[in-house]
């Protein structure tokens, strides 16, 4: 990559800061480390497209752990990513793409997962002694704060946070599925105390669709907490269905081995895609559409809800059903799915204002973006994609708009 970059410079006399470096698959090893470089290589324009956060973690995702360990001592070096990536976006404009349904990286070994990872441990724990000084300093801490704009991510530290937060989900679900076996007669079952069949019946569809709005909502940029939740029941050994622990594991995953943890950490750095989809995107049928107090939408594999929309809702169907979420001792469930919510919905909601008031002053020179896809590993893009990453190349001043 360097060689090539050195004969842009020499032979073809390209000037420093024309020179863009987009990499994909493994591809995105040079790129990432060429832009880490950009002082050197003179690169302004980084696209760090469906690759992975290291090599290792590929192999231990696609195979088995032990892939990764025998792909090290095979190669007898790591490619890491996420350090040229961060680094990156000091000084240039960086771009990573991912699709979290990619079926050669998966989605906990992507590029993106990665950076929200380290980004959001540097921001709690400092610098590592692994870690480059040059990359991970107080000062980028600092920076990653005020572009989150909050004080701090110390309840991210709560080692039970996903567990518990998991739980109150699935109380929820238990809650409707006991519902659904009711008939008239059990309406005065004691363990419900029903005043009114059809106030019940009302409450329960709502509910319903407030569980699809939680298990639908987006995560930092392509998949849905229910993908999380799954994700994180088979790690514990759950049964979903009922949501018991089988014989063969008793393990509990701490917050930060959690895909939850992936889930929140991907919104807090890279925030919540925009909820007005193309008409491409909607070819692709919904499962469903949800009501929930005045709010609406479509719910599906390409269907994401919005956090803002998603925490608007919720909000408003606690405050109208709060007697019958207490007559069901839901009521302090779905206040702490909310609580949780409103942390991140916070910083969503800022980043989303701060970046648009750029936009506006057209001071978006440098910094780091995500562009979801849904093509796959080796797909093309579709047209409303390309659309986005031509918008960020006239943003980066690389294209006239």
């Amino acid at each position: 990559g360097e060689r090539v970059v050195e004969h842009l410079m020499e032979v073809e006399k390209v000037k420093k800061g024309w020179i863009g470096v987009h990499g994909e698959s493994i591809g995105g090893v040079v790129a990432c480390h060429l832009a880490r470089n950009s002082s050197k290589t003179g690169v302004s324009l980084l696209v760090a497209d469906r690759t992975f956060r290291t090599l290792s973690a590929t192999a231990s995702e696609l195979i088995a752990s032990w892939a990764g360990k025998a792909l090290q001592m095979v190669l007898g070096w790591e490619s890491n990513n996420v350090d040229g990536f961060i680094h990156s976006q000091k000084t240039i404009y960086s771009v990573c793409t991912c699709d979290p349904n990619d079926e050669i990286i998966a989605h906990s070994a992507s590029l993106k997962i990665g950076i929200a990872r380290k980004l959001v441990s540097h921001v709690l724990n400092g610098a590592e002694p692994q870690d480059d000084p040059t990359i991970y300093d107080d000062e980028l801490a600092a920076n990653m704060l005020k572009q989150l704009g909050i004080k701090d991510l110390e309840w991210l530290r709560d080692s039970d946070l996903a567990n518990t937060f998991v739980a109150n989900i699935h109380k929820l679900i238990a809650l409707i599925k006991k519902s659904s076996n009711l008939g008239d007669a059990d309406f005065q079952d004691e363990d419900f105390n029903f005043d009114s069949t059809m106030l019940v019946r009302g409450f329960f569809g709502e509910l319903t669709n407030a569980i699809n709005v939680l298990l639908f909502m987006d995560g930092g940029g392509g998949q849905h907490l229910g993908h999380a939740v799954a994700e994180h029941n088979k790690l514990n050994g759950v049964d979903a269905k009922k949501y018991r622990k089988s014989k063969k594991s008793q393990q509990k995953t701490t917050t930060m081995d959690s895909p939850v943890y992936d889930w929140l950490t991907c919104l807090i750095i890279w925030g919540s895609r925009n909820p007005k989809q193309s008409s491409e995107e909607y070819k692709q049928h919904p499962k469903g559409r949800w009501k929930l107090c005045g709010y609406s939408g479509y719910y599906g594999p390409s269907h994401f809800v919005p956090v803002k929309v998603a925490v608007c809702a919720l909000r408003e169907f606690s405050r109208r059903h709060q007697d019958d979420l207490e007559k069901f001792d839901c009521y302090e469930t779905l206040s702490q799915i909310l609580s949780l919510l409103e942390r991140v919905e916070d910083t969503v909601t800022y980043q989303k204002e701060q970046m648009e008031e750029k936009y506006r002053n057209g001071s978006v020179k440098q910094g780091m973006f995500l562009l979801p896809l849904s093509c796959g590993h080796n797909g093309a893009m579709s047209s409303a994609e390309e659309k986005t990453l031509l918008q960020h190349l006239q943003r980066a001043k690389w294209l006239q708009a």
